[in-house]
């Protein structure tokens, strides 16, 4: 499973840590629940969430 494109993953991952980056913008798509359970995971073995 692919993390979508360099943006869409850095605007996730500072999402899941609190510091919003805005919205997806047309056309790239907003993370499924799957993608973002898989960058929770690695940002948690990364000691970054708790």
């Amino acid at each position: 499973m692919s993390l979508g494109t360099g943006n869409s993953a850095v605007k996730e991952a500072m999402a899941l840590l609190g510091r919003s980056a805005g919205p997806m913008r047309s056309p790239v798509a907003s993370f499924a629940e799957a993608q973002k359970t898989k960058l929770k995971a690695i940002l948690e073995k990364a000691g970054l969430l708790g």
